[in-house]
């Protein structure tokens, strides 16, 4: 009895173990061992789990200009193996070009933003917007040169639900302005419109939204009446074209105010966060209602450069603040309906120096994901990836470093977590790099009894929606050549794996996985269990919204 008790207890821990548990799947890395500058701050992600990287690739054999560079896009498979790259030339080898936003459509067509580069005039550049299909065929490219011939550089797109795309930039005339184009999904131009803030100076936008009924939101910083004082300035278009409301945030220093991001939720409510200076440098974050009233303004002691927003619509901001021993450190805020900081978390690693979110990404279940970077050696200002997941309640679950070899220099920059699995993408002094985590999320421990065989139950319920539990039973491992891999996988009715509940080695006992299908389409699916890759049983569940 007493030798069972230490076995149920040894057991119990080894499942709580589990149940936090995070793994890396893979890693895939793009050595450019020719390139002195190598910028891979953007990723998205397709509805089949396909990972697309993209970055600025600039080659020390190009004798042209010491500038020029080429956008390089890299699509991933869901198991990390590169399935094409392609390199973006345009029609003219002395011109160059670098990505500030890549997205995938509802159809799959991956999309870039960015710039568009003469190298014998580095600087004047105009709008890039590249567009490629899932097969990685270029289809058509456009470029947007402003009145001024000057320098034109998109930095934010977004869809609507037509699959036109929206994408935002300065442009410079006189000074720069607000640029907002919408293209067609067959690349003609539907409009163009600039916004030149009451300074008449120089107006950024960086970010560009779209809510249910396809109004545009544009945000960025603008020149105020004070000649070198900026203002958040968040602009309303509807799908036409037609300017519906601006509003503008100065604070209470009246020294610069630069907005980062916009997001809406599905009440079509606006959210804007930034950095604004208060005797020190602390993150605005407002929300404003469909007709362009403020209903708060949040502030906390940070700065903010990210912004998600979780089902019950409670904020999510990203940044840094100043540390315990004036260094930054990452921070973390959930903001709550009415405006009010519910946590704020700080990061600073045990090397006591400079840390810095750069994007955050909040599930259903309003767990959230950052990733950025920290210095790990002060004196070369080595860095290296991190990457934390915190509970809906600010409770930190877990921690990840990542260094490329040899490398001084891994930054982390854009995070996408859906299904279990968390993808990360950055770069290095010497090329770019994506990771993908998976969680044992939500196994729980049924029994620590000893099965004699593999078991695989009916899912419960089933049908169902969102949510159904999945039981399976794991016997004593024999040997094999999966070296006791256990996966449990969910697939369409194409028979492609669009999820893996859980991949990793089990103890013997029976085990209960719940699966959230809230962002798949209604249909019939298939789960299976495989254990040394040998296929123990299939079962069919259907999803029924």
């Amino acid at each position: 009895m007493k030798i069972n008790k230490i076995v149920s207890i040894v057991f119990l821990i080894i499942i709580n173990n589990i149940y936090s548990q995070v793994t890396q799947e893979w890693v895939y890395t793009h050595p450019n061992l020719n390139c002195v500058l190598n910028i891979s701050k953007l990723m998205d992600v397709d509805e089949e789990g396909n990972i697309f990287i993209t970055s600025r690739i600039v080659n020390i054999k190009d004798n042209s200009s010491p500038y020029s560079g080429k956008i390089k896009v890299i699509k991933l498979s869901n198991t990390g193996d590169s399935i094409w790259i392609r390199t973006f030339l345009g029609n003219d080898s002395n011109m160059s070009s670098e990505p500030t936003s890549i997205a995938v459509d509802y159809e799959g067509n991956i999309y870039i933003a960015g710039g568009f580069y003469e190298t014998s005039v580095w600087g004047f550049s105009d709008f890039l917007l590249v567009k490629y299909d899932s097969s990685g065929n270029l289809l058509w490219y456009r470029t947007y040169n402003g009145s001024a011939n000057h320098s034109d550089f998109a930095t934010s797109m977004v869809f609507d639900k037509f699959n036109n795309i929206i994408i935002t930039g300065p442009s410079l005339e006189n000074g720069y302005d607000y640029c907002t184009i919408k293209y067609l999904p067959n690349g003609d131009t539907a409009w163009v419109r600039r916004y030149n803030g009451p300074g008449n100076f120089d107006d950024f936008s960086y970010s560009v939204s779209i809510d249910s009924h396809n109004n545009i939101y544009v945000t960025g910083e603008s020149c105020g009446q004070n000649y070198y004082s900026y203002d958040f300035a968040t602009l309303k278009y509807n799908q036409t074209g037609d300017l519906i409301w601006i509003n503008r945030y100065n604070g209470i220093m009246n020294y610069d105010d630069q907005a980062f991001c916009v997001i809406n939720d599905n009440c079509d409510n606006v959210y804007v966060t930034g950095t604004s200076v208060e005797y020190l440098y602390i993150s605005a974050t407002i929300k404003y209602d469909s007709s362009g009233n403020v209903k708060w303004i949040c502030k906390s002691p940070c700065s903010s450069y990210f912004i998600d927003i979780d089902s019950s619509k409670n904020l999510y901001i990203a940044g840094g603040t100043n540390g315990s021993n004036n260094n930054e450190d990452f921070c973390t805020v959930k903001i709550d309906t009415a405006g009010n900081v519910k946590w704020l978390n700080t990061y600073n690693s045990i090397y006591n120096d400079d840390e810095e979110a750069y994007s955050l990404y909040v599930n259903n279940t309003g767990d959230v994901y950052v990733t950025g970077w920290s210095i790990y050696d002060h004196m070369n200002e080595f860095i290296e990836a991190v990457t934390i997941k915190y509970n809906t309640n600010g409770n930190q679950q877990w921690i990840k470093f990542f260094r490329n070899g040899d490398t001084s220099y891994n930054s982390s920059k854009k995070i996408i977590a859906r299904n279990n699995k968390i993808n990360v993408a950055g770069f290095t002094n010497v090329g770019m790099f994506a990771i993908q985590y998976s969680e044992l999320i939500g196994i729980n421990p049924i029994s620590n009894q000893v099965s004699v065989k593999y078991s695989l139950s009916q899912n419960y319920p089933n049908p169902f929606n969102p949510s159904t539990k999945i039981r399976f039973s794991i016997p004593p491992y024999q040997g094999g050549k999966g070296d006791g891999l256990v996966k449990l996988a969910i697939f369409d009715i194409l028979g492609r794996e669009i999820t893996a509940l859980v991949n990793d080695k089990l103890k013997p006992g029976t085990y209960e996985v719940e699966w959230n299908g809230s962002d798949y389409p209604s249909g019939i699916y298939f789960y299976r269990l495989i254990s040394d890759e040998e296929v123990i049983n299939t079962k069919k569940l259907i999803l029924l919204k």
